[in-house]
């Protein structure tokens, strides 16, 4: 096993030329990492509330949609309309926010929200989202285009780390295999050690690539999309090498359902690890349903070649069940809440809660053009957060 080493001083070759952005500063390691751990220097105070068109009463039952089973707060409990909720916009351009695609609250430190944007390969780190005290801080680390390419998703794992999907495929020339020279990425979770670029990565094992999503299982075990070979892979980085390494042969690389998975470009599929079921819950916008994935019994059918030693295979037999929702077009973000799964439609813009047996809850119109939403969470205050990729924005959603 290799320990986890500090940051090598080679990491400062590669951003030491460029000025750090705002709200950084350079260490002595060379790193462009967040100032203080108050945020970024100058940063804005919480946005105010979205001043959104009055939502008209939702009529039950429209497009298949009944949602009389239950009520969720946050979307309106029951009416499916915006006039009972309150809407927010958190961050916007002028937090620096241009193609987001995803947001997760830090779990073991909530005062930090952290969104992915696809434009120029970026993190925005969101500290005290919706406070008078909101500062933000977008990445820009060196390399970037290739270790947070398009990111599309993210996930926080056990305590300290993070790791990242990327909706591209390395710019593969005709006939070459973009899962020899895409992948995840691991990354700290510490703003202090996180730049977004090549300096500050902890792993990133080339074999998903065109990934549209990812979950965290346990340890450094992740699930993500695999949208180039059409597979839900299972990616254990086992021990992360030296920031900035590039050692990954103790990877163990498992592809399940493939040939099963659909992709998008520029969609998020989204999804989450259930650990008291077992279960892998994926979006997939292409194929217009939420699936579950049951790996359990799945039997090895081949290796796979790769471009270092970690193991890689292909299984067969895992159970792959799709919901059957009417009304549901285009399902992108994701999440698990209070036994519910939380949906966006990306077609449509709206927001479902479902059951795990695709019964519809619950469900709210944004009122948002189409292709809009992406991913969303619920957060520690108990609202609902959601990426609004068509204007750039985040946006908080809270029963008044």
């Amino acid at each position: 096993m290799r320990p986890l080493a500090l940051i090598l001083p080679l990491a400062a070759l590669s951003c030491a030329e460029e000025p750090c952005p705002a709200g950084s500063s350079r260490g002595a390691d060379g790193l462009c990492v967040l100032s203080g751990d108050s945020g970024a220097a100058d940063g804005s105070d919480g946005a105010d509330g979205a001043d959104g068109a009055d939502g008209g009463d939702g009529s039950d039952g429209a497009d298949g949609l009944d949602g009389d089973s239950g009520a969720v707060g946050f979307l309106g409990a029951g009416t499916h309309s915006l006039a009972a909720v309150e809407v927010t916009v958190i961050a916007d351009a002028s937090n620096d926010l241009v193609e987001p695609r995803d947001l997760a609250f830090d779990p073991f430190a909530p005062t930090r929200l952290w969104v992915v944007d696809r434009h120029d390969h970026a993190m925005v780190i969101l500290t005290n989202p919706g406070t008078d005290s909101q500062s933000h801080w977008r990445s820009a680390g060196s390399e970037r285009e290739h270790w947070l390419a398009k990111p599309s998703a993210l996930a926080f794992g056990q305590e300290g780390f993070l790791a990242t999907a990327h909706d591209s495929d390395n710019n593969v020339r005709e006939g070459e295999d973009a899962s020899f020279q895409m992948g995840p990425t691991l990354w700290p979770s510490d703003p202090a050690r996180f730049d977004g670029g090549r300096p500050s990565h902890l792993d990133m094992v080339h074999d998903p690539a065109l990934m549209n999503g990812i979950a965290w299982q346990e340890a450094n075990v992740y699930w993500i999309h695999d949208g180039w070979n059409g597979c839900l892979t299972r990616m254990d980085f086992v021990e992360p090498h030296e920031p900035g390494g590039t050692w990954h042969s103790d990877a163990v690389v498992d592809r399940f359902a493939c040939g099963q998975v659909g992709y998008l470009d520029g969609v998020p599929a989204h999804m989450e690890w259930d650990a008291g079921a077992g279960l892998l819950w994926f979006a997939d916008p292409d194929r217009g349903h939420v699936a579950s994935l049951d790996p359990t019994d799945a039997t090895e059918s081949r290796s796979l070649n790769g471009t270092d030693d970690a193991q890689r295979r292909e299984w067969e037999g895992a159970d792959l069940s799709p919901l059957a929702v009417d009304g549901l077009e285009q399902p992108s973000g994701l999440a698990l809440h209070d036994g519910l799964l939380l949906v966006s439609d990306a077609a449509t813009s709206r927001i479902l809660a479902l059951s795990t047996s695709g019964e519809v809850v619950d469900w709210l119109d944004t009122e948002l053009p189409a292709s809009s939403l992406a991913g969303l969470e619920v957060g520690p205050d108990g609202a609902l957060w959601v990426v609004d990729r068509g204007a750039g924005r985040v946006l908080r959603y809270a029963a008044p």
